[in-house]
């Protein structure tokens, strides 16, 4: 049986021409070191019943043994708003959004969280293990949790909030259904006393859909990733009703001169990017981390629009999903450029190396394309010599704007 799975890699670029320098990123929790080789791909079927897989190997100015090393990975999507000076300056808070929970009562999963969790100390809203709403408020050596009577249903779209509130000396968890027919309603508010003395930490970002570990690369940075849609998250530097915060997460567009919004992320803004807006005055915002899907649609998308160009404002929630995966963010373990004399196809790195168990086998696959042309001034007079009637084409195209 040869094993395919014992040496993990990626090329960046994943695409590159001949005379450009071409990385490779490897990752091995069993061997090391391994034979390596350049090969092009003729045939990438090994089905016994087909042609098989066929290679060529290249000529390439690279050793023929590599060392490898571990090298984690650590998927799980969220959204991360560097620490800003409101975050800590409030000492009452407010955050509530629209949440869709994709998975419930599996695992604790974070919803919203301003947590240092070297030192335990912040605040967090999550779903626990059971799938209960629970507020957790850690400060000064102690902890304290609000926990709601009636665990989320999956699939479900509902309001959720959190109020922290040290000058009442108690806290809040609030959950409204958005359907309360069918026996669907999971309406539910729950309340614990406030910690004292209430201080949160500082350099500690905000983070939606997990919580930071607080740990250096190479250890994960969050964990207890979301598996759901969050919608229109708001934060506010004074304790709130659960019916107040709710008027203000339903609102599209906040005001923005009230004082007391602290946030108003607008996940319908800069859809095609991984930036995330906050309408607030303070400008707190963020970035999305491992590609969650953006343009999933929010509580008030009403079918009429099957697409978020038609209207972006109905598509205004992000996915996000613990298994998500952008970039493993793995070291370089080796790079070579491409030589001037190979043509444009598929080829791979092969790692290869045998063990008592049996043989390893492993191929990080690479494009090499051919370089790309480079027309003056010259070549495109010639261009509308030779061709009748571009000039004129080019011109009306322009008009147009293509």
């Amino acid at each position: 049986m040869i094993d395919t799975t014992a040496v993990l890699g990626y090329a960046s670029p994943l695409a590159a021409a001949p005379g450009n320098k071409i990385q490779f990123h490897l990752g091995s929790a069993s061997l090391s070191p391994a034979n390596v080789r350049v090969v092009r791909v003729r045939c990438g079927d090994p089905d016994p019943l087909g042609p098989g897989l066929r290679t060529t190997a290249m000529e390439a100015n690279i050793s023929s043994s590599l060392a490898l090393k571990f090298q984690p990975i650590h998927p799980g999507s969220y959204a991360l708003i560097e620490d800003h000076a409101v975050f800590a300056s409030a000492r009452d808070l407010s955050f509530g959004c629209y949440l869709f929970p994709t998975i419930v009562g599996e695992k604790p999963q974070t919803i919203a969280s301003r947590w240092n969790a070297a030192d335990e100390v912040g605040w967090k809203l999550e779903l626990n293990v059971e799938g209960y709403l629970c507020l957790v408020v850690a400060s000064a050596g102690k902890r304290v949790v609000a926990r709601t009577p009636e665990p989320l249903l999956v699939r479900e779209w509902v309001f959720v909030a959190g109020v922290i509130a040290p000058s009442q000396g108690e806290i809040e968890v609030h959950q409204v259904s958005l359907a309360q027919h069918g026996g669907r309603d999971r309406t539910a508010s729950a309340k614990a006393l406030c910690p004292a003395p209430t201080a949160w930490p500082m350099r500690t970002p905000l983070i939606l859909a997990a919580e930071s570990t607080g740990a250096a690369h190479p250890e994960s940075p969050t964990r207890q990733h979301l598996n759901g849609k969050i919608d229109r998250p708001r934060l506010f530097g004074c304790a709130l009703s659960a019916l107040e915060l709710r008027s203000y997460v339903e609102a599209l567009r906040p005001s923005v001169d009230d004082p007391r919004l602290l946030a108003a992320w607008d996940f319908s803004q800069g859809i095609s990017s991984d930036r995330i807006v906050d309408l607030s005055a303070n400008r707190c915002d963020g970035a999305l981390h491992q590609r969650p899907m953006r343009a999933a649609t929010g509580t008030n998308w009403d079918g009429a629009a099957q697409s978020w160009t038609e209207a972006p404002w109905q598509y205004g929630a992000v996915h996000f999903h613990e298994d998500d995966l952008q970039d493993c963010g793995w070291e370089p373990t080796f790079s070579f450029t491409i030589p001037l004399s190979w043509r444009s196809g598929f080829y791979a790195l092969e790692l290869t190396a045998d063990l008592p168990p049996g043989r390893v086998e492993s191929y990080v696959s690479f494009f090499v394309r051919a370089p790309r042309a480079r027309h003056g001034p010259a070549a495109l007079r010639r261009l509308d010599r030779d061709i009748p009637g571009l000039r004129q084409y080019r011109h009306a195209a322009r008009s147009i704007g293509l």
